[in-house]
């Protein structure tokens, strides 16, 4: 009787029209001996179909809510790191460069401001491809951070050279100090680094963003194109109704679960006829290349956002100071640039404190700074998702994360499970994932139709993506600063070729910039030093490392060749005699 079978559907929330005996079925789910007819088994193919949708929502919903976490997660520490750093950088003007703050306040937030709206359209994926590799975004972050550095240079020249001075410079002598900013160099190497590092550090940032939102809209896009149910996937339809409901309609215990093998080919046909799998191999190479640029920027390779944004006030005094400390070069060349000072009549310039007073609040400043907020601790969460969640193969692995549900299909070695007829063991062949395989999937008619569009367009996005994100990687962007640095001339930090400051640039040094000075090159760094034992001691840098090793307190080579000078004298004696 047809009685266990009622109640059982009824339970999985199904009113339809069983009767009370078996009936003749469409063949599906047997015949002669059926609960389910033809119009039921209608309504269970459509069950089964919005069944299988529902399971892979459930699974999209852990992958889509890692990367939407950690998106909008990032995005908020950024957000309030960087409203954080505008108000220090501003309170050290008002505290330290008391002459500086109200001429100081508008280039400031203006730079600040650009710096976030810059951020804001990292959220904004374009709905085509994303902009081209290399970007030209570096190029526009550096020219808006020398913007305010040459805005600062008249407020600095006139409170750093002419302290004793309370006139102000006519608008025509400041536009002439802003124009010969880059060539007076009165940052020295500073104002360049800050503006590397703040390029390097936002743009990968914004990388970062753009490739945790692009993974939200190919989990969404995919989502829609998987809950769709044309008539050219009916075949898979049918196969649903037979592995899940056709068990029921036949009054096999609840118990008995599908074959796994049999899950698995069901699971495979229907989510390749829909094509999504092709997804997998571009989804997967973007999400390894992005788990790597999140563990470098996490471990220090790259430059960290949160530290470039929480040294702003520090970097900045530290480039006043420079120019105060250099002063006696800068004044040369503002004249021989921009002549004498000019000045307004009637004007007053409040004067910023005695130098011990600015050097001890700028102290004051970098220890404040030590402490920064944990801007990567959703990154962290994000590679630790990615495991757990099984992001990568995700598309490949779909129907595997299906069948191995215990509370969908049978996951041990047991022939008491249903093979698609009876319980007993299921002996067709398992065909592996792809279009190529389900032609000879015995389990349904393979149907030829033509993917959904936007799966192609969602593969080229990833893939393009991906070079976008290996372009922000360390080695890549290792040779970028190497080319840019052989444009810009040999030397120590930014400058033109031959420039030199009475300073050196070491002494401006800090963690912060995480680069070292000289041209990049794997140059051969050599030196004759005398040594405590009258020899002469030639140091050969190694040219891979270009490292160097203290030991015994001498200067660090990879190779030391000593020569004693009465040897070098005795050959240079007998090579004379010997011309002669």
């Amino acid at each position: 009787e047809c009685h266990t079978v009622r109640i059982t559907l009824e339970q999985s929330g199904h009113k339809l029209d069983i009767p009370k005996l078996p009936i003749n079925g469409s063949g599906v789910c047997g015949d002669g001996h059926s609960c389910c007819g033809a119009k039921v088994e209608a309504e269970l193919k459509k069950s089964a179909t919005m069944a299988l949708h529902t399971f892979l929502q459930n699974n999209f919903v852990s992958v889509r809510a890692m990367l939407a976490s950690t998106a909008g997660a990032l995005h908020a520490n950024v957000r309030r790191l960087a409203v954080k750093s505008e108000k220090n950088t501003m309170n050290v003007f008002q505290e330290v460069y008391r002459g500086m703050f109200e001429l100081v306040k508008k280039p400031l937030s203006q730079l600040y401001r650009t710096l976030s709206e810059y951020l804001e359209k990292a959220e904004m994926i374009p709905t085509d491809l994303p902009p081209a590799v290399p970007s030209t975004d570096g190029t526009i972050l550096e020219a808006s951070v020398m913007k305010f550095y040459k805005e600062l240079f008249p407020m600095v020249y006139h409170q750093a050279v002419h302290n004793l001075k309370t006139q102000d410079f006519t608008p025509a002598y400041k536009t002439c100090l802003i124009e010969h900013t880059e060539t007076i160099m009165p940052y020295g190497p500073i104002a360049h680094k800050m503006a590397n590092n703040v390029a390097q550090s936002f743009e990968t940032t914004k990388v970062l963003i753009q490739a945790l939102t692009l993974g939200l809209e190919v989990l969404n896009t995919t989502d829609e194109i998987m809950s769709k149910t044309e008539e050219s996937s009916d075949s898979c339809r049918e196969a649903l109704l037979r592995l899940y409901y056709c068990p029921k309609c036949l009054g096999v215990s609840s118990s008995v679960k599908p074959c796994n093998n049999y899950c698995l080919n069901v699971m495979r046909g229907c989510l390749t006829q829909q094509r999504t799998t092709e997804l997998d191999l571009p989804w997967s190479n973007f999400l390894m290349e992005t788990q790597k640029l999140v563990k470098e920027v996490r471990d220090g390779q790259l430059p960290n956002i949160g530290e470039v944004l929480s040294g702003f006030s520090n970097v900045i005094s530290d480039a006043i100071m420079y120019a105060t400390l250099n002063s006696p070069s800068i004044t040369t060349k503002v004249q021989e640039a921009c002549g004498a000072p000019k000045l307004l009549e009637n004007t007053t310039i409040k004067p910023y404190s005695d130098k011990n007073d600015v050097e001890a609040a700028i102290k004051t400043a970098h220890e404040k700074n030590q402490t920064t907020t944990n801007l990567w601790t959703p990154l962290n969460s994000f590679l630790e998702a990615i495991e757990k969640t099984k992001a990568r193969g995700f598309y490949a692995n779909l129907a595997e994360l299906l069948c191995s549900d215990e509370s969908f299909a049978e996951t041990r070695d047991t022939a008491d499970c249903w093979n698609g007829h009876r319980i007993g063991e299921y002996t067709k062949a398992l065909v592996r994932p792809g279009v190529d395989a389900q032609k000879y999937n015995p389990e349904m008619t393979w149907t030829a139709a033509q993917p959904d569009p936007r799966i192609g367009h969602l593969s080229d996005k990833l893939r393009h993506m991906r070079q976008v994100v290996v372009s922000r990687l360390s080695e890549k962007w290792g040779l970028e600063s190497e080319s840019l640095i052989k444009s810009e001339g040999s030397g120590s930090g930014a400058g033109p070729s031959g420039s030199s400051w009475p300073t050196d640039d070491e002494e401006y040094e800090q963690p912060y910039w995480r680069e070292g000075s000289g041209s990049g090159d794997h140059s051969i760094d050599t030196g004759v030093i005398e040594g405590n034992d009258n020899t002469l001691k030639v140091a050969i840098g190694d040219p891979q490392t270009n490292k160097n090793t203290p030991s015994n307190n001498e200067p660090s080579t990879a190779n030391q060749v000593t020569f004693s000078l009465s040897l070098m004298t005795t050959i240079v004696i007998i090579f004379y005699s010997w011309i002669h």
